[in-house]
């Protein structure tokens, strides 16, 4: 290339070939195009260097690794032979909206000297469910000027390196990639980020990131090394043990629940001593878990008596409906409210709406849904998907509406004694 082009687009592969082109294509066909594309293959066995070199197009640079040497490294190789001002990063299966680069770098140019990062939605597909991040019940300023704090205390990172562009500038000052990092690495690197510049969010979808078998988030070990080491780099155990302790609790009850606890003991053993896993925090945790196994417990109950209704040929909107029950609200929209909402979708049953305290995060729910906080308009019934903790949701409903509130499992219960 014999000219400086404005972006420098850095998409690190291994072993892409099915995904990549899709990927580099996404880039290419942005609406924006002073830019130039970094593919950086870490030593791929596959046909993805013969895929690339058949694009044909001036602005691709491909260069491919000795050896492998990991995501981390390969975008920091891309960082060093970069040409533009500002970085952007693709991964080899996901894939760009059209204007995603435009809006950003119009954005980016007008913003104060002091913003670093301008950041989009993304919608996450994993097998048939697709979730907004980040989800629309988080407050703008968390998304925003409170970016910093609230990446800190999340337990879901709500910023992905295919999302970000950034000023190369930062890097100077914040450093590259962590090439230890085994995962999480965009987390890790927007703490980073958010400790010295502002953040902008762009609150609209316009990355698709796929979830695959093959995907780093699908090693659970790997999870709780990286939370370990961000735990060592940014929380402060002598002067704020209070989050210290939150974050702690949060990596030990992920271990617990993946079966990985002794793992995880090892790991902060190393990092710290075992002098940070005082009795209060492991007793809190044992808590934690033994609710989300008692929730697991009740659902499991609750799935296997319907299926009985099922086998038996008896259905349940037809019985609502007798009841006088046609237009209901759905309160939960966890494993058990998905499972009743695809249930009635097909039936005679109205789903107004639904009830649940992450109401944004829904976009294959074709219903509104709310949060508890806001006005609820009146429905025959109110079906409540949450098992565990009914009587508790039943006093807030009641304090929202007048309509009969009745627990899914129940309901259930209701059929096989009358029939």
């Amino acid at each position: 290339m014999d000219y400086t082009p404005l972006i420098s687009i850095i998409i690190p592969t291994y072993n892409r070939a099915k995904t990549i082109v899709a990927a580099v294509k996404s880039v290419l066909e942005q609406t924006f195009i002073d830019f130039e594309i970094i593919v950086v293959d870490d030593a791929s066995i596959d046909n993805t260097g013969e895929l690339i070199q058949e694009l044909q197009d001036q602005r691709i640079r491909y260069i491919k690794n000795d050896h492998n040497k990991g995501a981390n490294a390969s975008r920091n190789i891309g960082i060093l032979h970069s040409k533009g001002s500002y970085i952007a990063f693709q991964d080899s299966d996901d894939v760009w909206r059209k204007d995603k680069l435009e809006k950003q770098i119009d954005l980016i140019i007008k913003a104060d000297k002091n913003v670093g990062v301008v950041y989009t939605g993304f919608m996450h597909h994993r097998g048939k469910r697709i979730d907004y991040i980040p989800s629309k019940s988080i407050s703008l300023y968390d998304k925003n000027g409170g970016i910093y704090q609230y990446l800190l205390l999340t337990k879901i990172n709500i910023v992905s390196t295919q999302t970000i562009l950034v000023k190369k500038e930062c890097f100077d000052t914040v450093g590259v990639f962590d090439e230890n990092m085994p995962r999480l690495q965009d987390w890790e690197m927007c703490i980073r980020l958010a400790q010295k510049y502002e953040f902008i969010l762009i609150d609209e979808p316009l990355v698709d990131v796929y979830f695959t078998s093959e995907s780093i988030s699908a090693n659970p070990l790997a999870y709780i090394k990286a939370r370990c080491i961000m735990l060592r780099k940014f929380y402060d155990y002598k002067n704020n043990l209070e989050m210290f302790n939150y974050v702690l609790k949060d990596i030990l009850c992920f271990s617990a629940e993946n079966f990985l606890i002794r793992d995880c003991i090892d790991i902060l053993d190393e990092y710290f001593n075992k002098q940070i896993l005082n009795t209060g925090i492991l007793v809190d945790c044992m808590i934690s878990i033994n609710e989300k196994r008692e929730k697991f417990r009740s659902n499991y109950y609750t799935i296997n008596k319907w299926l009985n209704l099922i086998e038996k040929g008896l259905r349940i909107d037809q019985y609502l409906i007798s009841k006088g029950y046609k237009n209901i609200a759905i309160y939960g929209l966890g494993e058990l409210g998905r499972h009743i909402y695809n249930g009635f979708r097909d039936s005679e049953i109205i789903i107004d709406y639904a009830i649940d305290k992450l109401k944004g995060n829904y976009s294959d729910i074709n219903i509104n849904v709310y949060s508890l906080e806001e006005k609820l308009k009146p429905v025959d019934v109110i079906i409540v998907s949450v098992i565990y903790n009914f009587k508790q949701i039943e006093k807030e409903l009641q304090k929202k509406i007048t309509c009969p509130i009745l627990s899914f499992d129940s309901i259930i219960d209701d059929m096989l004694n009358e029939y």
